[in-house]
């Protein structure tokens, strides 16, 4: 999506109803209290930590012991986050650009929620994973909740199908996804979900150990199944 129609679509309206549509409603609760839990194991020791798509900051309020800090792109969702979380640092910035000063800087990095699927190709998803790599301390930790095709399909997607010919190989990087909100009809148009192993091999570029977590089957989650990508060992 381009990024005046993610401002248009994260607007007041959408902001104001944002946690308990998706992160403390019904059918979300459970998974949004595992990744708590997950989030929990890995600020455990840290100094500071970085929530990259921070939306409301309702992640970042679950911690306030932690010195933490959080970017998005949208000023409507910033505009709750700062009141969630009083005295920490939000940014309003595109993921996509570098912030050279951040480099090497933040103990955890995360990007939850799928928000690195609302850029515009495979090749700029790799520009956000260039950029929480960059930004993850040498002894830090990178923290990202995948989309998956095959969950989204309920199929099985090959990477790499068998080719047909002797004259070149076919990898399926990703695929393009729109989701309809309902009930309030506001559509998420011409999302971007790469292969699974396409982003493990994206992250295996920055470190040496990249690891998928499975989370457990949830009993009124939307999804069947999730996974989320902890990668340490900064190369």
């Amino acid at each position: 999506m381009r990024k005046e129609d993610v401002l248009k679509l994260y607007d007041s309206d959408y902001a104001a109803i944002y946690d308990e549509s998706f992160l403390t409603g019904e059918h979300f609760r459970e998974c949004t209290e595992f990744e708590v839990s997950l989030i929990a194991k890995q600020v455990a020791g840290t100094r500071r930590w970085l929530d990259v798509g921070c939306g409301t900051g309702y992640l970042l309020s679950r911690f306030p012991g932690i010195e933490r800090s959080g970017l998005d792109l949208s000023p409507a969702m910033l505009e709750i986050a700062r009141h969630a979380n009083p005295k920490v640092a939000f940014y309003e910035h595109d993921f996509r650009d570098d912030v050279e000063e951040w480099r090497n800087r933040w103990d955890l990095v995360s990007c939850t929620w799928f928000a690195y699927c609302y850029v515009d190709t495979v090749t700029e998803v790799q520009q956000v994973v260039r950029n929480l790599s960059r930004w993850t301390s040498p002894q830090g930790t990178c923290f990202l909740p995948v989309c998956d095709p095959n969950v989204l399909c309920k199929a099985k997607v090959p990477y790499m199908p068998p080719a047909d010919s002797d004259d070149g190989s076919l990898s399926i990087t990703g695929l393009i996804w729109t989701w309809t909100d309902q009930p309030s009809g506001r559509r998420h148009v011409d999302l971007v979900a790469p292969h699974l192993e396409h982003m493990m091999l994206l992250f295996k570029e920055w470190f040496s150990d990249v690891r998928l977590v499975d989370y457990p089957t949830f009993k009124s989650d939307c999804l069947a199944a999730r996974t989320a990508i902890i990668a340490t060992g900064k190369r």
